[in-house]
Formats: C-alpha cells, sequence, structure tokens
C-alpha cells in the first residue's frame, strides 16, 4: 500500500495535466 501513495505522489507532478481526468486513473496506475 505504501508503495501506491509513493507512485501516486510520483505521477502526480508529473500527470498534472491529466490531474482533471479522476483520482480513479491515479488508483489504477499505482495498482500497477
Amino acid at each position: 500500500m505504501k508503495k501506491s501513495i509513493i507512485r501516486l505522489k510520483f505521477l502526480s507532478p508529473l500527470h498534472v495535466g491529466e490531474r482533471n481526468l479522476s483520482d480513479s486513473e491515479y488508483e489504477i496506475k499505482a495498482d500497477t
């Protein structure tokens, strides 16, 4: 679970433009 949070933080700044899409996208990417 900790890894997911870390990935979310990494995707947060990288996917700033996609931040408008949905938090679900982050959850999926964090799961992979």
